[in-house]
């Protein structure tokens, strides 16, 4: 059990492979030899996904367990306050915020432009498809926000823990988007409640940790901090199920990797 070791023990430096990366933070962890934290770090935009993100993220999953590191199990959490808000719709190589726009030309064709979109998702999927198919298991601890891309993402774990006061919303629908980098394709077969799901991906409703143990989108919740609205009562929520996490993570380490 790792419960009582505050965070910041445990990592001890950072992994081999971390100096390739920009969006993302890859550590080691000192009492966990097998364990590898992958931390989304873009903490200034609650770690909206630019493609430079997505990219790394598809490279970092696509090598961890194939590196004879001794990896056998990768926790993956967000840092700063949120997991993660979703898509950076600012980034302009994603042309999100010309859907739709003609500029005034009468002659500007939106179909062609959602046309041109496809290879782009189509890479993102494939991104997010290197979480699924890692050589280890991946663990998924969620604090703070969970928002539309962060869905897609989490959606590709093994495991899902969160915090009871972590908000969940699929809010592609009030951007005018489809979820269609993971989660329509996923979030059926993880809850098996196809009505709910519906109603989630259709309304863009935001709902909390326990209503996402409740329709099985998390396996378990670690209790919030009180809620005196400091900085230190977020932090203290965040450690709690990243050590909630690691413990998941070293059950699973202590076993033969298969």
């Amino acid at each position: 059990m790792v419960d009582n070791i505050a965070h910041d023990e445990l990592i001890t430096a950072k992994h081999e492979i971390d100096h390739k990366f920009e969006c993302l933070s890859i550590s080691t962890v000192r009492r966990l030899p097998y364990v590898v934290i992958v931390e989304l770090s873009r903490p200034h935009k609650r770690n909206a996904i630019n493609s430079k993100m997505w990219r790394e993220i598809g490279d970092a999953f696509r090598l961890l367990g194939t590196l004879g590191d001794g990896c056998r199990c990768i926790l993956l959490l967000g840092s700063g306050k949120s997991f993660c808000a979703g898509i950076d719709i600012t980034d302009a190589s994603f042309g999100l915020m010309d859907m739709g726009n003609n500029n005034g030309q009468p002659d500007s064709d939106t179909a062609r432009k959602y046309i041109s979109f496809r290879p782009k998702i189509l890479q993102m999927q494939q991104c997010l498809s290197e979480i699924e198919n890692c050589a280890v298991p991946v663990v998924a601890a969620i604090h703070g926000s969970c928002i539309g891309g962060g869905i897609d993402l989490i959606s590709c774990a093994d495991v899902r823990i969160c915090t009871a006061d972590a908000k969940f919303s699929v809010r592609e629908a009030k951007l005018g988007l489809a979820a269609d980098v993971g989660t329509l394709q996923r979030l059926p077969k993880i809850v098996g409640h196809t009505s709910r799901v519906r109603e989630l991906c259709y309304t863009g409703e935001d709902f909390n940790g326990v209503e996402a143990e409740r329709i099985g989108l998390v396996s378990r919740i670690c209790p919030s901090a009180s809620r005196s609205g400091t900085s230190s009562s977020i932090s203290t929520t965040r450690d709690g199920v990243i050590s909630m996490g690691l413990d998941i993570c070293a059950r699973i380490a202590r076993n033969s990797p298969v």
